[in-house]
């Protein structure tokens, strides 16, 4: 059984529905795929990470805080946007 760590809800009329459910293994099989876009592009900016890797940015800021608090990468906001790249 996978560990849920986060639930997305959203309101549909008098109830709430469940949207999206993140297990730690999805937010591990994304930072993995991070790790391997930060290898082939070096450092890039926030937005064009997530449209390389094709995922939400909620699952993406879990997973960058995933590598970053590992020590796997570095994140700066310059200027307007933020940059991640591999330590």
């Amino acid at each position: 059984m996978k560990k849920v760590v986060a639930v997305a809800r959203v309101q549909d009329g008098d109830s709430l529905k469940v949207a999206a459910v993140t297990s730690v293994d999805d937010i591990g099989t994304t930072a993995g795929r991070i790790w391997g876009y930060l290898v082939k592009h070096g450092k890039v900016s926030l937005s064009a990470l997530e449209r390389g890797v094709d995922v939400p940015h909620d699952l993406s800021c879990m997973a960058i805080g995933w590598l970053a608090r590992e020590g796997k990468v570095e994140i700066k906001r310059e200027k307007r946007s933020i940059h991640i790249w591999l330590t």
